[in-house]
C-alpha cells in the first residue's frame, strides 16, 4: 500500500502542480475544532484492499482502491473582497477544473505491475464548514505475495 500511496503522491506532484498539498488522509479536515496545518487546494489520500482471494497458499489478489479528497477553499479567494455574482460563479467553476485534472493525471495511471488504475466513483461531500470537498475513487487489481 505504501508503493500505491508513493507512485499517486509522485504522479500528482508531476501533472497537478496546483495541488499546494498532498498527504495520507489521516481525517485532517474532519476535526472541527482543529485548524488543519494543510495547505489548499491539497489532495488526501487513503489505499484500501477489498475482496481479497488466496489464489496460492502464499498468493492474494484484491481489489485495491485508491480514494483522493480533493479539497478546496473557496473562500479564499473571495476573502480580500466580496466578490460579483458572475466572480463567485466562475470561481466555483474554477473548483471542477481542478477534479478534471486529477481524474486525467491518475485514469490509466499504471503502478509497477498492477492494472492500470481506472476512475470507479467520484462525489461531493456534504460539509458544512465551508471546504469543497470532492472525493474521486480509483480502483486496481492488486496481486499481493506473502514472503
Amino acid at each position: 500500500m505504501k508503493t500505491i500511496q508513493s507512485a499517486v503522491t509522485q504522479e500528482l506532484k508531476a501533472l497537478v502542480p496546483e495541488l499546494n498539498w498532498i498527504d495520507l488522509d489521516r481525517g485532517q479536515i474532519d476535526l472541527y475544532h482543529a485548524d488543519p496545518s494543510i495547505q489548499y487546494p491539497c489532495a488526501l489520500i487513503d489505499v484500501a484492499l477489498y475482496e481479497c482471494e488466496s489464489i496460492y497458499h502464499n498468493k492474494q489478489q484484491s481489489i485495491a482502491s485508491i480514494t483522493l479528497r480533493i479539497v478546496q477553499n473557496p473562500n479564499e479567494a473571495e476573502a480580500d473582497s466580496t466578490p460579483t455574482p458572475e466572480q463567485a460563479h466562475t470561481t466555483s467553476l474554477q473548483c471542477y477544473d481542478l477534479i478534471d485534472k486529477v481524474y486525467l493525471a491518475l485514469q490509466g495511471f499504471e503502478i509497477g505491475n498492477l492494472c492500470p488504475l481506472s476512475r470507479f466513483e467520484q462525489q461531493k461531500e456534504e460539509r458544512y464548514d465551508g471546504l469543497f470537498v470532492y472525493r474521486i475513487e480509483f480502483r486496481t487489481i492488486l496481486d499481493d505475495l506473502a514472503s
